[in-house]
């Protein structure tokens, strides 16, 4: 039982490990500075009309896209 523990631990921790290998690339604002093309992306499409009536009622600049491969940038609501 003593040599079962550590083993059973050490699976548990490396499943964990594996599941970070996969996270999206996250940067500065900064980053985005000249782009405009960017695709919305969220749970439900109710939650998209509301980001789009935002964008619209602030009037700016960004073109919404309706196709990933367009896109320069990804908004993610979650």
């Amino acid at each position: 039982m003593k040599k079962l523990l550590p083993i059973i631990f050490l699976f548990v921790f490396s499943f964990v490990a594996f599941g970070q290998t996969d996270l999206p690339i996250l940067g500065k604002v900064s980053d985005l500075e000249g782009f405009k093309k960017v695709y919305i992306t969220t749970e439900s499409s109710q939650d998209r009309k509301f980001i789009l009536m935002a964008l619209k009622k602030k009037k700016s600049d960004l073109e919404i896209v309706n196709d990933p491969k367009d896109a320069q940038f990804f908004l993610e609501a979650v």
